[in-house]
């Protein structure tokens, strides 16, 4: 069997099948050659169809192959791009949180010096004179001097509501009984100036709590609860707040929660909310974690945890 191309008496060419067999002859018993010739034109076309289709196939996979791994050298190069583009991002965020964590310990310390000055020097001033207007006083009524004698007593009232004064500003820097008595003390009584000052109900409950925790921790915890009442002051329109500290093993809990009108959370991540800013900080720099969360109509919640002991950071 061979295939060939053949030319019709027309000058058509045709592809052809030739099959050759051999055969007996029945009536005289020889053996004769048959030749079949078939016209295999159309299925040779179709043949040669499939392979140029398929030799086009193969040209486009190879195209594509190429294109698909240019951009997947592409896409890699992106992301390892992206990759580091993060890390820079992490680092340098880092690095600035590191750099504002550091002023915390030294921020702390100037408060606490400008309290003990102003609750120092003034005070003693000013508890010096208060004797001196007293002793004035004490003198002035025997010798028949009452007109005068009111005067130095009105001075004096004066002298009093200034030493009241006078305290109050030198608490809001650090309040001495944070140093003094621990970070229970000053929380107790920061609660209660918050109270008396706006008629607003305040819970604490304080549960594994030691006196001191240490001076970074201490001073961070206060700050915290500082800010989250000032928050619950200024924009809550709460009735009731509670204040709790709880210490279990290593970790620190801290919740301050209100009854108010229910922190957004477009001012929860708001770029302008300083302060929940920096409370976020302060805690990110001590290891914990910060999460505010409120409902309309139900409150606020801040929850606080830190580690406490050797886990725990000093930057802040």
């Amino acid at each position: 069997m061979c295939e060939l191309c053949m030319c019709r008496q027309d000058g058509f060419l045709f592809w052809a099948r030739l099959e050759t067999d051999a055969a007996r002859d029945v009536e005289n018993g020889s053996t004769v050659c048959r030749t079949t010739l078939g016209d295999i034109t159309e299925s040779k076309r179709a043949g040669m169809a499939l392979i140029n289709a398929s030799k086009e196939l193969e040209k486009r996979v190879e195209e594509r192959t190429v294109e698909l791994l240019t951009a997947t050298r592409l896409m890699k190069r992106m992301l390892d791009e992206r990759k580091r583009a993060e890390e820079r991002i992490t680092g340098s965020r880092e690095r600035l949180r590191n750099l504002s964590g550091r002023p915390q310990p030294l921020l702390e310390d100037e408060r606490t010096r400008i309290s003990r000055e102003i609750h120092d020097e003034p005070g003693q001033s000013l508890a010096a004179m208060k004797l001196d207007l007293s002793s004035i006083k004490r003198s002035l009524v025997p010798g028949g001097f009452v007109e005068l004698s009111g005067k130095v007593h009105a001075i004096e009232l004066a002298a009093n509501r200034i030493t009241w004064s006078m305290r109050k500003i030198a608490a809001e820097p650090r309040p001495g009984i944070l140093d003094e008595l621990g970070v229970v003390a000053a929380i107790e009584w920061m609660a209660k100036e918050f109270q008396n000052r706006t008629g607003i109900n305040c819970h604490v409950e304080i549960r594994g709590m030691e006196k001191k925790t240490g001076a970074a921790l201490d001073s961070a915890t206060f700050r915290i609860v500082q800010e989250a009442l000032t928050n619950v002051l200024r924009h809550a329109a709460a009735s009731r707040v509670s204040v709790a500290l709880k210490r279990k093993g290593d970790v620190l809990t801290i919740e301050v929660k209100d009854n108010g009108v229910g922190i957004t959370e477009a001012r929860i991540f708001g770029s302008n909310s300083f302060g929940l800013i920096g409370m976020r900080e302060r805690v990110l720099l001590l290891g914990g974690e910060a999460v505010i969360s409120g409902k309309p109509g139900e409150g606020t919640l801040v929850r606080v945890t830190l580690p406490v002991g050797e886990g725990a950071n000093s930057n802040a």
